[in-house]
């Protein structure tokens, strides 16, 4: 063979290795990103830290029935309005069985939150577990319309929130999203509410100032093992946060409350707070940047 025509021979040859080499590497980088995994906190991260883009859902916001391999199963979604009916639901693990072991978060093993879609009507209830797995409770809406139901819990040390929709059957006439304001009322007692400067892109404070004719309401019970308790929902979604107090102040009638907003925007917020045996709940609005 001529040298001229064993050089061109071993050129293609180099091309070739060189196609084919690249060709493996596209190929290896097209499997790795389809079946690498996405770290389990990557996806917290991009709710709570990635305010730019849209929020992903988590393990704890309710915004889906499905989480972590639980699964919410209710039993009926329908209600007529202002006449009680019972509401039941089980929560079953991948496998399908029923979850019958929870902890024992706040006094209860469930905690389940219900809330009109336009916020107008709010409860707060703890179903009974039966032997089957089973988690029933009475329960009445009020007033016609969509609502959203939250199932509240936690096992072996790790919480979910979980959610589904019920209907009140009836004419639904929604109410407007009420505006911020600095004091809300309640059977009597005036609620303060400091909640100015709320940011997404910082830890959020709220401080609740509860009063009655002007004196101090100085005989707050513990309400769920604390000072008060509080509910948070993002207006657009419903996204949903639970939020404990902080730690107890000297003024006996101060509840605060911190934590992580996951976005700007509007909120919608119910405080539950117990004096003389009975529990009042003070819904306010607040806005986030």
């Amino acid at each position: 063979m001529s040298r001229a025509r064993r050089g061109g021979s071993l050129a293609a040859a180099a091309v070739l290795i060189v196609a084919l080499a690249l060709a493996a590497g596209a190929g290896l980088g097209k499997r790795s990103a389809a079946s690498d995994p996405v770290p389990a906190g990557r996806a917290a991260q991009g709710e709570h830290g990635d305010h730019g883009g849209a929020p992903k859902p988590t393990e704890t916001d309710g915004r889906k029935r499905s989480a972590g391999g639980y699964t919410l199963v209710d039993r009926r979604t329908s209600f007529r309005s202002g006449r009680r009916g019972t509401l039941a639901f089980v929560i079953r693990d991948k496998r399908g069985a029923a979850v019958r072991r929870f902890d024992v978060e706040q006094d209860k093993r469930m905690h389940v939150v219900i809330v009109r879609r336009d916020f107008a009507a709010y409860q707060h209830v703890h179903p009974e577990l039966a032997r089957s797995g089973a988690w029933s409770t009475p329960l009445a809406l009020s007033e016609p319309g969509p609502y959203r139901l939250f199932a509240d819990f936690t096992i072996s040390g790790e919480r979910y929130v979980l959610g589904a929709d019920l209907e009140a059957v009836g004419p639904y006439r929604p109410r407007p999203f009420p505006a911020p304001a600095e004091a809300t009322s309640v059977d009597g007692y005036d609620v303060a509410i400091a909640a100015s400067g709320l940011s997404a892109r910082a830890a959020s404070q709220i401080r609740l100032t509860i009063t009655k004719g002007g004196l101090a309401v100085t005989n707050l019970g513990r309400y769920l093992g604390a000072k008060g308790h509080l509910v948070v929902l993002r207006r657009r979604d419903m996204s949903y946060l639970h939020v404990h107090p902080s730690a107890a102040g000297t003024d006996p009638n101060v509840v605060e409350f911190a934590f992580d907003l996951p976005s700007a925007g509007a909120y919608a917020a119910f405080f539950q707070f117990r004096v003389g045996g009975r529990v009042r709940t003070a819904p306010f609005t607040f806005g986030a940047s």
